[in-house]
């Protein structure tokens, strides 16, 4: 069963934009964890609580937009390679629909990952809260 591009490329561009959306109303979360500054040693309560805030964004904000974006990224991913495979680069003489179908899955994969390196950073973070 053969389903067309424009129907694929419709279905991927509405979950990219749920995904999207959702890192974008997470920006601040991650932020605001990235910016907690380390306290002294002495204030242990405080340093689990923070620790805790930032495992708290890791898994309820970054990596459920990661694994969103990766998937889509990789069901994405054999129909583009596909295209690179059979199409020829032409500037003049193009095909709308591959073109945009490849397009949009460059833009999956720098925010998938873009995504990832936030969740590095937050592990990062994590890590250095756990060294007391």
């Amino acid at each position: 069963m053969e389903t067309s591009l424009p129907n694929i490329i419709s279905a991927l561009s509405v979950l990219f934009g749920v995904a999207v959306f959702h890192m974008g109303a997470n920006a601040n979360k991650v932020k605001e964890a990235l910016a907690i500054d380390k306290p002294p040693k002495e204030q242990v309560t405080t340093l689990k609580k923070q620790r805790s805030t930032i495992a708290t964004t890791i898994l309820l904000s970054s990596m459920p937009n990661f694994a969103m974006l990766g998937a889509i990224s990789f069901v994405m991913l054999p129909q583009a390679v596909k295209h690179i495979s059979t199409t020829k680069l032409s500037l003049i003489n193009f095909d709308f629909m591959i073109t945009l179908y490849q397009i949009i899955w460059i833009i999956v994969a720098f925010y998938t990952i873009a995504s990832m390196v936030n969740i590095i950073k937050l592990v990062n973070k994590w890590f250095e809260f756990g060294k007391v």
